[in-house]
C-alpha cells in the first residue's frame, strides 16, 4: 500500500484523476487507516484546488475527500476552506443526503476546523427540509457530535435534535457509540433545558441487552453526561450499579474511562457502598496508575474524597502515582486545587504531595490560571492539614488583591478563603484585609451568605483580630435575619457569638454603633440556644464555653440561658470532658455577670481539681477561676491548696501568689 501511495502521489500520475477518482482513492486510503507517508494527502489537496476540480465534484465526492482528509488526520486550511464554500452553495445543500452534510460536519469537526458559516448553512438547511426524518442513527449523534465539538450553539437545531430522538421508537436504533456521542454533545454545549432527551436515553438504556454491549467509554462517556446536566436516573443507576458488579467488567475499563465514571458516580452523589469499593479497587491496581493522565488522577481523588471514601491505601496510591511518574508538573491549577481539596478533606497527610503542590501551583505558567475557586480550594485543603507555606499563602494573598479578580469570588469562596488565612496566621497583611472588607462589603453583598459562610467570615476576622466596625455591624444585620437565624447551628452560633466578644472598637462612636446592634444579635443567638432541649445538647463544650464568655465579655446578662447551660452541664456527667481553659471561662462568665449557680460552682470546683485540668490550667486561667469561684460563693480551700502544692516548686508560682487580686482577664483563644 505504501508504494502505491508513493507511485500515485507523482504530479504526472496525479494528473490522470479526476474528482470522482480521487475522491474514491482517497476515501480507500483512509478506510484501510493506511498511513499517509508518502505525502500523498498533500499531493492530493494540490491538485483538488486546481481551477474548476472542485466545482466539479458531486456532493458524495466533496463529502468522501472532507471525510477522508478526517480520518488520516490530515490537515490542509486552504482545501477545508474550499470544501467549506462548495458546501455552501445553495444547490449542493439541495442534492446533499443526510449521510453527505454528517459527513462533512464531522470532518470538519475532527479536524478541529470552525467554520461558522458551514455550521449555520447545515443547521438551516436541516431546519429547511422540515427536521430530521430520514437521518440514521449515526447521522444525528455525528452531527450533534460535531456541533458539541466545535462549540457551535445552534439551539433550534438541537431543539430539533432533541424532537427527533424523543420520538417513538427512534432511540431504539441507536447503538451504544451513537447514544455515547449523542448526550456527551448535550452536555458539552451545557443544554440542561432537554432533560427529556436524558430521559429517552436512561428508558432505552433499560432496555434487555443494552448495557451489556456497551463499551467501557461509552458507559463512561453516558455518566458523564447524565452528572454534568445534573439528571439522576435511579433505575439507570440501579442497572449500572448491577452492571459495574459483574465479575470482571471493571477490568475492562480503562484509565480514562475509569476516571470519567468515578468523577460522574461522584457528581451525581452515587454511593453504593459494593461498587464504590470495587471502583477503588480497580483504582488502585497497576495498569491503571500507570497509565493515567495528572488529570485523571487528580478527578479520581476528588471524586472519592467527594463521595467521603476515606481509604487511606487509595489516598497514598495516588499521591505516589502524582509524585513518582513526574505527574505534578502537569497538573492545570484546577489539579493542583482539586487534588488539595481531596487529600484534605479526608484528612491524609500527604507532606512530600502537599509541598509538591505548593511548588506546582507556584509555577509561572500555572499562577495566573487560579480562578476563586481554586485559590479557595487550595488554601483551604492547606489550612485544614496545617500546613503554612509562606510562599504560597504570599501568591495567593497577591492574586486576591488583584484589581476586580476578588469580584469573581461567590460567598463561599470569600469565607473559605478568609478561613484558610486566618487558620494559618495570618494577622499582619493589611492591605490584604483592606481588599476584603471592600469585597464584603458591597451593596447586598452579605445577603446571599448562608450561616456557615457569614459565621466563617466573623470568627476569620476575629481570630486575626482585625475590626471593621463598618463590616461587622452588616455581618451582624444579615445574622439577625430571620431567613438566616433559624438555620444557625451550634458551631455557628459559638463561632459568630465569640467573634462580637473577641472584637470591641475603640472609637466611641463605632462602640456605640457595634453595641446597637450586637444587643440584637447575641440575645437572638442565646434564644436560639433555648428554642429546642437537643438544640443545647449538640453544643460542644467548648461551643458553650465560648458563647457564655462571649455574653459575659460583652456584659449581656440572660439569666435563663446561664440557667439552661447550667443545666446542661450538670447533666450525664457533660462537664467532666471539659478541658482546663472551658473550665476556667465557664467560671468566669458566671460570675462575671453575677450568676449564682452553688451547684455548678461545686461540680466546676471539683472538676478544677481533676488532674488532667488541674495540670493544664495556665497561671491566668487559675487567677479567673479562683476569682470566679470566690465571687461565687464556693469554698475554694481544697482547690487553692492543690494549686498552691503544684505550683511551689515551677517558676510560675510568683505569679500565683502575687495575683490575689484575681484580675479579669480574657482567657479565651
Amino acid at each position: 500500500m505504501a508504494s502505491l501511495m508513493k507511485h500515485i502521489a507523482q504530479p504526472e500520475v496525479l494528473e490522470g484523476f479526476w474528482t470522482q477518482s480521487l475522491a474514491n482513492t482517497l476515501w480507500g486510503f483512509a478506510t484501510l487507516a493506511v498511513p499517509d507517508e508518502s505525502g500523498l494527502f498533500d499531493a492530493v489537496a494540490t491538485r483538488i484546488l486546481e481551477p474548476q476540480m472542485l466545482a466539479t465534484c458531486s456532493p458524495q465526492a466533496v463529502a468522501n475527500i472532507a471525510w477522508a482528509f478526517a480520518k488520516v488526520g490530515a490537515h490542509n486550511d486552504k482545501l477545508m476552506a474550499h470544501i467549506a464554500y462548495r458546501v455552501m452553495e445553495p444547490q449542493f445543500l439541495a442534492l446533499a443526503r443526510p449521510q453527505i452534510l454528517a459527513n462533512v460536519a464531522w470532518a470538519f469537526a475532527h479536524l478541529g476546523v470552525k467554520n461558522e458559516s458551514l455550521l449555520v448553512a447545515i443547521a438551516h438547511e436541516v431546519k429547511g427540509r422540515g427536521g430530521l426524518v430520514g437521518f440514521k442513527a449515526q447521522e444525528v449523534s455525528n452531527i450533534a457530535w460535531a456541533f458539541a465539538t466545535l462549540g457551535s450553539l445552534h439551539d433550534q437545531l438541537m431543539a430539533e435534535i432533541a424532537r427527533h430522538v424523543c420520538s417513538p421508537r427512534v432511540l431504539a436504533d441507536f447503538r451504544p457509540q451513537e447514544v455515547s456521542n449523542l448526550v456527551w454533545a448535550f452536555a458539552k454545549l451545557g443544554l440542561d433545558n432537554h432533560h427529556e432527551v436524558l430521559n429517552a436515553v436512561a428508558k432505552a438504556m433499560l432496555e434487555p441487552g443494552f448495557l451489556v454491549q456497551c463499551h467501557p467509554q461509552s458507559i463512561a462517556t453516558i455518566t458523564w453526561a447524565f452528572a454534568k446536566l445534573q439528571v439522576r436516573d435511579e433505575p439507570l443507576l440501579a442497572a449500572l450499579a448491577e452492571q459495574l458488579l459483574d465479575p470482571g467488567y471493571l477490568s475492562t475499563f480503562g484509565p480514562q474511562a475509569l476516571s470519567n465514571l468515578v468523577w460522574a458516580l461522584a457528581k451525581l452523589e452515587f454511593r453504593d457502598e459494593a461498587v464504590v469499593v470495587a471502583l477503588a479497587r480497580r483504582v488502585q491496581q497497576e495498569d491503571v496508575l500507570a497509565h493515567s493522565t495528572a488529570q485523571g488522577i487528580s478527578n479520581l481523588a476528588w471524586a472519592f474524597a467527594h463521595l467521603g471514601v476515606h481509604d487511606d491505601t487509595l489516598m497514598a496510591a495516588l499521591g505516589r502515582t502524582l509524585q513518582e511518574r513526574g505527574l505534578l508538573d502537569s497538573l492545570t491549577s484546577q489539579g493542583v486545587a482539586n487534588t488539595a481539596w481531596a487529600f484534605a478533606t479526608l484528612n491524609v497527610h500527604d507532606p512530600p504531595l502537599m509541598v509538591g503542590l505548593a511548588r506546582r501551583a507556584l509555577d509561572a505558567d500555572v499562577r495566573p490560571t487560579f480562578t476563586a475557586q481554586g485559590v479557595a480550594n487550595t488554601v483551604w485543603a492547606f489550612a485544614t492539614l496545617g500546613i503554612l507555606d509562606q510562599d504560597l499563602l504570599l501568591m495567593m494573598s497577591q492574586k486576591v488583591r488583584l484589581p476586580t479578580f476578588l469580584d469573581t469570588f461567590p460567598p463561599q469562596e470569600s469565607a473559605n478563603t478568609l478561613w484558610a488565612f486566618a487558620t494559618l496566621g495570618v494577622a499582619e497583611d493589611e492591605g490584604l484585609m483592606i481588599t476584603m472588607v471592600n469585597h464584603l462589603s458591597r451593596n447586598s453583598f452579605l445577603d446571599q451568605f448562608n450561616a456557615q459562610e457569614l459565621s466563617n467570615t466573623a470568627w476569620a476576622f476575629a481570630a486575626m483580630d482585625y475590626l471593621d466596625p463598618n463590616l461587622m455591624v452588616l455581618i451582624a444585620e444579615r445574622a439577625t435575619q430571620p431567613s438566616l437565624l433559624g438555620t444557625l447551628n451550634q458551631q455557628e452560633v459559638a463561632n459568630l457569638a465569640w467573634a462580637y466578644g473577641r472584637l470591641q472598637p475603640a472609637d466611641v462612636t463605632s462602640q456605640q454603633a457595634m453595641a446597637d446592634r450586637v444587643h440584637i444579635l447575641l440575645p437572638a443567638l442565646a434564644e436560639r440556644m433555648l428554642e429546642d432541649p437537643e438544640f443545647l445538647r449538640g453544643f460542644t463544650p467548648q461551643g458553650i464555653t465560648n458563647t457564655i464568655w462571649a455574653l459575659a465579655r460583652l456584659e449581656i446578662r440572660l439569666t435563663a440561658v446561664m440557667q439552661r447551660v447550667a443545666e446542661r452541664l450538670l447533666a450525664d456527667d457533660f462537664l467532666s470532658i471539659y478541658n482546663s481553659q472551658e473550665v476556667a471561662n465557664t467560671a468566669w462568665a458566671f460570675a462575671t455577670l453575677g450568676i449564682h449557680q452553688p451547684e455548678l460552682m461545686a461540680a466546676i470546683t471539683a472538676r478544677s481539681m481533676d488532674q488532667d485540668v488541674l495540670q493544664n490550667l495556665k497561671p491566668q486561667e487559675m487567677t479567673n477561676l479562683v476569682w470566679s469561684l470566690q465571687r461565687l460563693g464556693a469554698d475554694v480551700t481544697e482547690l487553692d491548696r492543690a494549686l498552691t502544692a503544684q505550683l511551689r516548686d515551677n517558676a510560675q508560682a510568683s505569679l500565683w501568689f502575687d495575683s490575689k487580686m484575681f484580675r479579669l482577664e480574657d482567657t479565651s483563644d
